[in-house]
This record gives structure tokens, sequence and C-alpha cells, in this order.
């Protein structure tokens, strides 16, 4: 998996784009440790996080719990990738009946850090239209 170190001057430079955005930035300790960048749109009530994993997440709020994969100060949200994604088809050979069966993986490409930018920047704009 891909691993990126996000530099001070990445940061400065997301923290500045997401503030043009209008988008505060919101830390926990952990993420802070974890080098995790993240950031709240009041607008859509939605948080984006930047990972040096490579990988970006939109949460948005959820009103049940069985969906939740973040509880934000003390609300519900559910996280999705952002990523783009990649489908591999694998042959698994031939049925009884002489039928190809095939099964489909699909996986997230990783995103470099200014990648990461640009398809969070992407995924903002596009609520609001």
């Amino acid at each position: 998996m891909a691993n990126y170190k996000f530099t001070k001057t990445f940061i400065k430079q997301a923290d500045a784009v997401m503030a043009n955005l209008g988008l505060t930035k919101y830390t926990s300790p952990q993420q802070k440790a974890n080098n995790t960048l993240f950031y709240y749109d009041a607008k859509t009530d939605q948080y984006y996080g930047f990972y040096e994993s490579g990988y970006c997440r939109r949460f948005i709020p959820c009103t049940f719990h069985w969906g939740t994969t973040a509880v934000i100060q003390g609300k519900n949200y559910k996280g999705y990738q952002l990523n783009r994604t990649k489908t591999k088809c694998n042959n698994l050979g031939k049925n009884k009946v002489g039928e190809t069966i095939y099964s489909y993986n699909k996986s997230r490409i990783p995103a470099n850090p200014l990648e990461q930018l640009g398809i969070i920047t992407y995924s903002i704009v596009r609520q609001w239209s």
C-alpha cells in the first residue's frame, strides 16, 4: 500500500484551499498524531479527511446508528472513500454446463497528497451544485 508523508508546505496549502472553500480544520489529538488532515463543511454538515495512506474520505451525517463509521462531536457519520477504483476480472473456470465463471474484485487506487486535494476539492464543489 502506498504511504505518503504530508509535508508542512502541503499542510499549509491544503489548509489554505479548504479555508478558501469555507471549510474549517477539525483535527482531534489522535488525527494530529497520525498526521491526518480533517476539515468540516458547515454548508453541508460533512467532514473530509486526507490520510497519508493515500486514501481520502467524506463523512456524511446519518440518523441511524447501524451504518455509522464515525461519531464526530457526538453525531453519527457514514464514511465514504473518494478514491478512484479499479476492477479486476478473474476467470474462475467453467461450471458443469461449460459456461465460464468470472468474479470481479474492486479496489481503491491510493492518491498522492496533491491528487487527494483535487479529489476532495472536486467532491466539495460538486456537493454545492
